[in-house]
């Protein structure tokens, strides 16, 4: 973002980003209390240039709280971009829109602990008794992860369709590597038969 703004000076800038959030099996959500303005957030930050969405949101994970994690356990949820929201200006006349993709995780490596630099005290929280004082878009927060759980039926619909995709690409591996079991069992045979056609012509 430093170089780009030495080109731009302080004219509107879009910066990508990504945030996580963390989900335990007692669906209490990970939060941490941003050191800038003295509120509670989940992880998260703008992308890196040359950076993929899903990249940001482990590398974000990994320096804000410390925790690692895979990149194909990250599931996409949502995104922000709405400018009433998410368009800043800055004491210094720098504007930014931000925009990005929120991802939920149930599955990390590590226990969670704040950076020290952009991330200090962390805590698990349940999503109807949220800390205070908290950014705006915690109203996000609280409703959109459910829709990943099996009791609501978007919910529902969303995992089906998942596991349908998944089940489809199983089934296409499954037919290849059955296929190529019969190529290589055909071939054997051939190369058997053929064998046997020369001693039986030497005979």
């Amino acid at each position: 973002m430093w170089r780009l703004r030495q080109k731009v000076g302080t004219d509107l800038v879009l910066w990508p980003g990504a945030s996580v959030v963390v989900v335990r099996d007692d669906e209490k959500v990970l939060v941490a209390r941003r050191l800038d303005n003295d509120m509670w957030a989940i992880p998260g930050g703008g992308a890196e240039e040359g950076s993929s969405f899903s990249d940001t949101a482990v590398t974000e994970l990994r320096e804000e709280v410390g925790l690692e994690a895979d990149e194909a356990d990250f599931e996409a949820f949502a995104s922000i971009s709405r400018v009433d929201n998410h368009l800043v200006t800055y004491a210094d006349g720098d504007v930014t829109h931000y925009f990005g993709i929120w991802f939920e995780l149930r599955r990390w490596r590590g226990e969670p602990v704040g950076d020290g630099e952009e991330m200090g005290e962390v805590a698990w929280v349940d999503l109807d008794d949220l800390p205070q004082p908290r950014l705006h878009i915690w109203r996000r927060v609280r409703a959109l992860p459910r829709l990943a759980r099996d009791r609501t039926l978007p919910g529902l619909l969303i995992r089906a369709l998942r596991d349908r995709v998944v089940g489809a690409i199983d089934a296409r591996r499954r037919r290849r590597t059955q296929d190529r079991v019969t190529t290589r069992a055909s071939n054997e045979r051939s190369r058997q038969d053929a064998d046997l056609r020369l001693v039986e012509q030497g005979a």
